[in-house]
């Protein structure tokens, strides 16, 4: 039966605690005592031992689909429900059979040759609900809602599964653009899943594969360097098995895309009618205001329907934009050309989301906010416009970390170990040995790579899953405890032994406090600020249990101190004053204090929690973003600028990340925005 954490870490800080008192007895020369708590070390690390067995031979588990299927489809329901593409709020995008289109496909004649998006959805669903192989390719232009259809795919076909969920694959979107099509596609899909979610990833993976329990859905063809190979590895890699794939169609006409393609169904979606647009509009809102607004765009839809204005309203992405928009001027969106107003609904739209306030919403004027997004969406991935709070640090010189990390550790280390050697009258050689201690600690820490978001709670693993980097940080902080307190012991005691003892149980606070501290999953269903919040308390956390291993360290020490103490010392207020257990007392809350300061320095420099607030400063400073950060990009989630995909933030679509990323470049900033053409009447097939 496997062990609760609890007892685990129970069982660790007993063994601990016991090896503590064997060391103690020993220096006491107690052998009976010595060996007696000699058993007890070795009836703690027996559950130790069973548990990293367990870890090394537990069966495979068969992935509980029905689970991971409902946790899908809520998440998806709920994204589109931030979207504002519910079921009652979606205006109707048309799509038709493209003229690529595998003839001998069953899907195409399931879904007819033209519809509305519900009926594609629908169709889809009833299609995979039935067992069938689906091969569908969604193409349409930038901002054509192709994103938004695989979301609607996603929900509708977890909706038809529900009386079947133990069966059925379960639909999971992919972002091609991190795809590197010289890897085997299911091995990137196998990494890409472990990461969003990795406890379904690891029960499929040892139950055999994750093969039959997902039905890829990939979005995003258009964003990988050469659509072309991408697509020809994967319909090879995908052959007779099921798959949906998004891609613009000025890609997708590629001649080498079309030959590759094989026995899939491919559906264009069309562009939104002017007429339609201009229905919405009419029936957008209610006020005067709105509709007064609205009724010079209304008229030269009307009037133009092939006109600029039309070209640029043809996209769900910039119908939503301009629906959801305030403060409209209408000469200047029916003056200008495409590109124009098409950037002139971004502005409108950011404008917009800005000057409402109210509530729990912060209060960020709009061009402050518009620096700030500009800033995010040049640290955002290319392709996905996603971002982590957690790499926000590249924006910053790392010489900028380098002085903080320095003046801390050096600063802190100092006032602590010179106020422990004010006891004894020293307190500047204390200072200039925590000093020389924060300095390397510091040094240690820019040394090794940052550390990713980890979890509070401690965990054994085998030292064989380690990577080289996690056993490099282990070993660096069990050398850096040992050698600051051989240091301390070499000054105050004149016996080798007792600076033998307290560098290898000072050596072992600092390293064991590591060791049982693991990363978090940063694409686990959590969000930024659990893992803030994680991070933080992981730093806590190690301090705190540096504290109580060096607690008992030096209660040790102040036990030895009468005895093992150096000459110099014999006249100190210490000696005189004190008696025996004031001293044991003093020793244990010293070396807490101690390795408490230490370790908590140590993991502070190398945590993303701690470079994150540093970052945070820095950006303030130089108006790059606000101090208030995380609420900033809580407070953008609820005005519908950014979206939140577990423990990380993406701008709302790809098309205003690059907008705002050219704004950010003064060379591209009068770059257009990619015109969005209308799509052509089907030709002949070829």
């Amino acid at each position: 039966m496997k062990l609760t954490r609890a007892l685990l870490v129970s069982s660790f800080l007993l063994f601990t605690a016991a090896l503590v008192a064997v060391v103690v007895a020993l220096a006491l020369k107690r052998l009976s005592e010595a060996i007696a708590a000699l058993g007890v070390a070795g009836a703690a690390l027996a559950p130790l031992f069973t548990n990293l067995k367990s870890i090394a031979k537990d069966p495979p588990r068969a992935p509980d689909r029905p689970a991971f299927a409902e946790a899908v489809a809520r998440k998806w329901e709920a994204e589109l429900v931030g979207r504002g593409l519910s079921d009652e709020f979606r205006f109707a995008v048309d799509w038709r059979i493209s003229r690529w289109s595998h003839g001998s496909a069953r899907l195409a004649a399931t879904l007819g040759p033209r519809g509305e998006m519900d009926d594609l959805a629908d169709g889809f669903a009833r299609h995979v609900a039935g067992g069938q192989a689906a091969r569908l390719v969604i193409v349409g232009p930038a901002g054509a809602g192709k994103t938004a259809a695989c979301m609607l795919l996603i929900v509708r076909c977890l909706r038809a599964q529900q009386a079947d969920r133990e069966r059925a694959p379960v639909p999971v979107l992919f972002q091609l653009a991190s795809w590197d099509p010289d890897v085997p596609l299911d091995a990137w899909m196998a990494a890409e899943l472990r990461e969003d979610e990795p406890r379904f990833a690891e029960a499929a993976a040892a139950a055999g594969g994750l093969a039959e329990g997902i039905l890829p859905v990939f979005d995003g063809l258009d964003e990988l360097d050469d659509p072309a190979k991408a697509f020809k590895a994967l319909m090879k890699e995908r052959r007779n098995r099921s798959f949906v794939l998004t891609c613009r169609t000025a890609d997708f006409e590629d001649r080498e895309v079309v030959r590759a393609l094989r026995e899939a169904t491919v559906v264009e979606l069309l562009p939104v009618p002017a007429g339609r647009v201009g229905e919405l509009l009419r029936a957008g809102q209610n006020s005067d205001a709105w509709r007064d607004g609205t009724a010079p765009l209304v008229a030269e839809l009307d009037a133009h329907p092939d006109g600029p204005l039309a070209m640029a309203l043809n996209t769900p992405l910039f119908v939503s934009v301009l629906l959801n928009s305030t403060d409209l001027d209408p000469d200047t969106l029916r003056d200008g050309s495409a590109d124009e107003i098409q950037r002139h609904l971004f502005a409108l739209f950011l404008r917009s989301a800005y000057t409402s306030a109210g509530g729990d919403r912060l209060a960020v004027p709009p061009d402050k906010a518009e620096r700030y997004l500009r800033f995010l969406a040049g640290q955002a991935e290319r392709g996905t416009g996603r971002f982590a709070w957690w790499k926000l640090y590249r924006a910053v010189p790392r010489a900028v970390f380098a002085t903080v990390s320095l003046v801390n550790a050096s600063l802190g280390c100092a006032l602590v170990i010179g106020a422990f050697f004010a006891l004894y009258g020293r307190f500047w050689l204390g200072f200039g040995i925590g000093v020389a201690a924060g300095v390397t600690g510091a040094v240690l820490v820019e040394a090794v790579p940052l550390d990713e978001p980890r979890k509070a709670r401690p965990s054994i693993v085998l030292p064989s899953r380690l990577n080289r980097t996690d056993l490099l940080r282990v070993a660096g902080n069990g050398v850096m405890g040992a050698a600051v307190l051989a240091v301390l012991v070499w000054v105050l005691y004149k016996p080798p032994t007792y600076l033998l003892i307290g560098a290898v149980m000072s050596g072992l606070t600092f390293a064991a406090a590591r060791y049982v501290s693991r990363p978090n999953d940063p694409l686990t269903a959590v969000t930024p600020d659990a893992l803030l919040e994680a991070d933080r308390a992981t730093v806590l956390y190690e301090a705190c249990a540096a504290a109580v291993a060096g607690s008992l360290s030096g209660a040790y020490l102040g036990s030895a101190f009468r005895d093992g103490h150096r000459p110099r010392l014999d006249h100190t207020w210490l000696l005189v004053h004190l008696p025996q257990p004031v001293l044991i007392l003093l020793g244990g809350v010293s070396g807490a204090l101690l390795s408490g300061v230490g370790l908590g320095l140590m993991a502070l420099g190398a945590s993303s929690w701690g470079r994150f607030r540093t970052t945070r400063y820095v950006l303030a400073v130089q108006g790059k973003a606000p101090l208030r950060l995380m609420a900033f990009l809580r407070d953008a989630r609820r005005r519908g600028v950014l979206r939140q995909v577990n423990g990380y933030y993406e701008f709302r679509h790809i098309r205003l990340a690059d907008y705002l990323r050219e704004l950010a470049t003064p060379a591209t900033a009068a770059a257009p925005v990619a015109p969005v053409a209308p799509v052509a009447p089907p030709g002949p097939p070829g």
